[in-house]
């Protein structure tokens, strides 16, 4: 049977510090604590961790660098944070996406709860995956890696994935039903296929012919093809084959409409509507906001779920600091 991962707890600062571990002990989780980052290092490198538990005034540059590049090579490790004696989240805890950022003095059954819900869907990650959690890893660092693959190929896209993918969890939550850690999973690998559209179409800045376009149209399908083979997640699948299609049917590559496409994909379309808007495109300049959300509100009914876009106006104030 594998091994549970731990949580590692840095801190140096927090006065609870050993209350806090003791109430993560007693709930039979293994934890290790440490305040050094050569220490915090090789605890990573020697055994699985889980869940980072970041004491927020312990963030130093350096050590912020050294848990985000790890990070970048453990896709399935997640961060909980803890703000510093101001109650203010640090910058370093907002960079680092904690999946909470607990306001001091830190109530051990609170922080129970959010280390619970945290590792339960770090599990439904796995659970995503056709394959254990070693498998889930490779293949979440192999489909980053696509992603990135996209980017490169289209220099104005550069970071449109993130975007896209926070704005989708933020307005799946506001949504409900659906969860937002999946959706906002599905709508950051969603245009993997892209690496199938040649590069002077994607970078191209006069308007597209009706050939070049159907190239473009295929993207979705391409996605679809890549991750069926790899995950088997029914949100990742349905946001990857079904983010164009719209609510009056006209859409790709499927024709859908209305509740017969997907409710993850309905919400993916409108947080990748509201990116491309606001970002600078090859072929334009970005749109203000309030143009973009504008144009939203108009679509409700005909390219957009009118029920999504009702909840959309109302989280404009959570997606602008997504922004």
């Amino acid at each position: 049977m594998a091994e549970q991962p731990a949580i590692l707890f840095f801190t140096r600062t927090m006065p609870t510090a050993i209350r806090v571990q003791e109430a993560l002990v007693s709930d039979g989780v293994r934890v290790v604590r440490c305040d050094d980052a050569s220490e915090a290092l090789e605890h990573l490198m020697d055994e699985p961790v889980g869940l980072l538990l970041l004491d927020g005034a312990a963030l130093t540059p350096f050590i912020e660098r050294l848990f985000r590049q790890w990070r970048e090579h453990h896709p399935l490790l997640e961060t909980v944070g803890v703000a510093g004696g101001t109650g203010k989240p640090e910058p370093g805890l907002v960079r680092m996406d904690c999946r909470a950022i607990l306001r001091p003095p830190v109530d051990p059954a609170q922080l129970l709860e959010v280390v619970n819900t945290t590792l339960e869907r770090r599990a439904a990650r796995i659970g995503m995956v056709r394959g254990g959690e070693e498998v889930a890893s490779l293949v979440l660092q192999a489909t980053q890696a696509l992603v990135t693959a996209v980017e490169l190929k289209d220099a104005y896209t550069r970071g449109r994935a993130d975007r896209v993918a926070l704005f989708a969890g933020i307005l799946a939550d506001e949504v409900g039903g659906v969860g937002a850690d999946r959706v906002r999973t599905a709508a950051r690998i969603m245009d993997v296929g892209k690496t199938g559209v040649p590069e002077e179409i994607l970078n191209k800045t006069e308007r597209l012919t009706d050939e070049e376009f159907e190239q473009v149209k295929r993207h979705p399908a391409i996605s679809w093809e890549m991750l069926r083979h790899l995950f088997r997640d029914d949100a990742i699948l349905g946001v990857a084959r079904h983010h164009h299609e719209r609510w009056d049917g006209r859409g790709y590559p499927d024709g859908l409409a209305g509740a017969d496409i997907p409710v993850a994909a309905r919400i993916a379309a409108i947080a990748d509507s509201l990116d491309a808007m606001t970002s600078t495109r090859a072929f334009r300049q970005a749109r203000l906001w309030s143009e973009a959300v504008d144009e939203i509100i108009q679509g409700a009914g005909t390219r957009y779920d009118p029920e999504i876009v009702a909840r959309f106006e109302k989280a404009q104030d959570r997606l602008l600091v997504g922004a």
